[in-house]
Parts: C-alpha cells; sequence; structure tokens
C-alpha cells in the first residue's frame, strides 16, 4: 500500500517492543461504553511515546442516544485524563462509530468532546456495519462534518484502489483476521489492522493536537 501507513490496535494484540515497530502512527483503544477502560491502554500509550511514534486514542461507542453519547464521551476523556492527557504531536479524539451505537449516539459524543474542551478536533471512524451498505456512502455525503466530527476514517475491505470517491482522512483496508488487501501485519506488532492516510504527512499534521 502506498501513502503514508499506520495501525491501530487493542489489548486484542500483544507489542513486545515497541522500538521494533515500523509504522508511522498507531491508534490504541483506549475506552468502550460507560466503563470499560482497555486494559492495555496505559501500557501502550507510555510505550508509544516512549520510542517517539505518533499515537492516538479512541473510544468504541455503543451510545444510541445523544444524551447516551455524552456520558460516554465524559468517560472516554477521564481515561485519557488518567495518563496524562492528549499532548502536542498526539493525533486528535477519535469516536469508533460501529454495531451496537448510531449516529444519534456519535452526534452526542462529539459534541460532548468539543463542549467540554473548546477548540477541539474529532475523528469519526465509521463501517459497513452500522448502515446497509446501499446507504453508507448517501448517508455520509449529506452529513455535514460526519456528526459533528471534523475528519472521517473509514473501514472498507476489499477493493484496493481506495474507499471510494467520498471524501476521507483515513482508511483502514485491512484487519487483523486478514480482511483487505496485503498486507496484514506491522513489523513489531504483528497482525492487526492497518490504515492508511489520504494526503500523506501533511494531513496527518492537521489531525494532530498543536
Amino acid at each position: 500500500m502506498r501513502g503514508l501507513t499506520g495501525c491501530d490496535i487493542s489489548h486484542w494484540e500483544t507489542v513486545a517492543d515497541w522500538g521494533a515497530v515500523e509504522t508511522e502512527f498507531c491508534i490504541t483503544k483506549a475506552s468502550q461504553g460507560t466503563e470499560f477502560v482497555d486494559p492495555k491502554f496505559a501500557e501502550y500509550w507510555k510505550g508509544m511515546k516512549r520510542v517517539a511514534l505518533r499515537r492516538g486514542s479512541f473510544h468504541f461507542l455503543e451510545a444510541q442516544t445523544e444524551s447516551q453519547g455524552a456520558v460516554e464521551a465524559r468517560h472516554y476523556l477521564h481515561v485519557l485524563d488518567t495518563v496524562g492527557g492528549l499532548k502536542p504531536g498526539d493525533l486528535t479524539y477519535c469516536c469508533d462509530m460501529e454495531s451496537g451505537s448510531t449516529p444519534a449516539g456519535a452526534v452526542g459524543f462529539i459534541a460532548e468532546v468539543k463542549r467540554l474542551k473548546p477548540g477541539a478536533t474529532v475523528i469519526l471512524y465509521c463501517s459497513f456495519s452500522v448502515i446497509p451498505q446501499r446507504t453508507f456512502w448517501e448517508f455520509l455525503k449529506r452529513k455535514a462534518k460526519w456528526c459533528g466530527g471534523d475528519f472521517l476514517w473509514v473501514a472498507r475491505y476489499g477493493p484496493a484502489t481506495g474507499p471510494g470517491l467520498l471524501r476521507w482522512h483515513i482508511w483502514q483496508w485491512t484487519d487483523e483476521k486478514g480482511q483487505g488487501v496485503e498486507p496484514h501485519e506491522t513489523v513489531g506488532i504483528g497482525r492487526c489492522d492497518q490504515d492508511v492516510v489520504h494526503g500523506g504527512q501533511a494531513k496527518l499534521e492537521r489531525m494532530t493536537v498543536e
């Protein structure tokens, strides 16, 4: 895959040595729902900082309503606070909207992050598991700033040409289960979700905290 590539991980992946990891950035799961904290988040967050790897975090959304999304946003921000919060150079906040959550939940989550962190930007992750495939792209095209988010991270496995004509910022083009095109591994981590940034280094810089 050409372009600036990275990966995303959670406690399901094992990183034995961050110094051996060969990738431009890594986004790790921080939290889920209203109570869950990824058991490896703090370890991975500190490990990436130690080797100067650009790091990001995401919250796995479960919310069905805007009010539920706001509660989950506060949980996510609390988890980030336990590790010192985002630092300059870190990727910005990220809402992972998958099966089980709804666009309304994402709207509430993103709005609450921006209320509590004035001036913050938010990445919205979304895949075909949330909205029926026939309406997925039409839905996202209609949404101004994607449920209130500023950047779109799209999961679409299969074609090697990109996730359609829709404007996107990060493309998750393969996963740890082997869906999508090769490669399916990151050196130093092994099998994990693989991502590429549309726009290269300049776009990645726009998604970071100053």
